[in-house]
């Protein structure tokens, strides 16, 4: 039997791995869907989100984070309230990561829990506010069936102590992910230098990023090097903020290799999005690095040397690595993902 309709609720705005993957569940599903995205920081509501935005406490001066991440029940009332009376008895609902609070419960229902990075031992210490997001998986252990991103993260929440149904739905890339031949070309366009080694790094603030490393990496290579950042400004090298998807191909296809020495991820999708440009990769030793890329990747220590000395190999095997890299992609293709995503839902009628 094929479910009919679908109901999203998140708090992840269109851009980044979270709202990657959503979008292309949204575009998978053959039903009819409808996204709910909780604004928990009314300072950043102006950002582009997927489906409706539904706003918690709007305090004056201050931009609500706090109290609408920790008090959902209360900051969105009105909005659960609403829902609840108008879910139909064939919807599925689904709570689309980690960080929104289960607040009403409806079957079938389903989770999707992207990774709990902040509260295994050696990064808990690290996160200011991981007491929420624990108080939440208490909450998701009631439900029969969630799905993940990786077997990596399945392990770990069987090992945190999830005994229902663990799905593993492997994200994809965007479809604007695609090898280019106009390397040198695509440099003009954007101005960057045609002269030197192009380091891509794409990542966020979060501390299992290994931040340092990277800065300490792309300060050390020289002025053969530079370093393009997709994410957070690291103060130095090109930083891009809030590129289209369609154009982050683009930078992709003009750099000469991804580093991304995470310490641990739930999936990496800039590893995919690399690898489907054909991009070369060079990723810490990892699990879950390993999961995603096989042998397309030169795998290192997470550590300034380890990388400086990665980025070299790959530089220099950098043909062989994208052929790799083209034929691991084509693993996560759009169609296995699309049976995958209807699959799972029929599974829950």
């Amino acid at each position: 039997m094929n479910a009919r309709s679908v109901v999203f609720i998140t708090s992840y705005s269109f851009y980044g791995g979270v709202g990657t993957h959503l979008l292309n569940f949204v575009s998978a599903f053959n039903g009819e869907s409808k996204v709910y995205n909780l604004v928990f920081d009314n300072k950043k509501s102006s950002r582009r989100f997927l489906g409706e935005k539904i706003y918690g406490f709007r305090p004056p001066f201050l931009s609500g984070w706090e109290l609408n991440t920790r008090l959902q029940g209360l900051a969105f009332r009105n909005f659960y309230k609403n829902l609840s009376s108008s879910l139909s008895d064939d919807a599925i609902l689904h709570y689309f990561d980690e960080e929104t609070t289960p607040v009403i419960f409806h079957e079938p229902q389903i989770a999707t829990i992207h990774d709990i990075i902040p509260l295994k031992a050696e990064f808990k210490s690290m996160y200011k506010t991981p007491s929420f997001l624990k108080k939440n998986l208490e909450k998701f252990k009631r439900f029969s069936n969630l799905v993940t991103v990786s077997n990596h993260v399945k392990n770990d929440l069987q090992e945190y102590g999830f005994n229902g149904s663990i799905e593993v739905v492997y994200p994809v890339a965007s479809e604007h992910f695609s090898k280019l031949n106009n390397k040198m070309e695509l440099r003009k366009l954007w101005g960057f230098p045609e002269d030197k080694k192009i380091i891509l790094s794409v990542a966020g603030f979060a501390p299992n990023k290994n931040n340092d490393v990277i800065r300490q990496t792309a300060l050390s290579l020289g002025d053969e090097y530079i370093l393009i950042r997709i994410g957070i400004d690291m103060g130095f090298g090109i930083y891009l903020k809030d590129v289209p998807p369609d154009r982050i191909n683009e930078i992709y296809n003009l750099s000469d290799v991804l580093l991304f020495p995470s310490l641990d991820e739930g999936f990496g999708i800039p590893m995919l999005e690399a690898m489907s440009c054909g991009l070369p990769v060079v990723a810490a030793d990892t699990e879950i690095s390993r999961e995603v890329c096989e042998d397309a990747a030169v795998f290192v220590e997470p550590t300034t040397e380890g990388c400086i000395n990665g980025i070299r190999k790959a530089i220099a095997d950098g043909e062989n690595l994208s052929v790799l890299g083209l034929n691991r992609a084509k693993y996560f293709a759009f169609d296995k993902f699309k049976k995958r995503v209807n699959d799972l839902y029929a599974s829950l009628l």
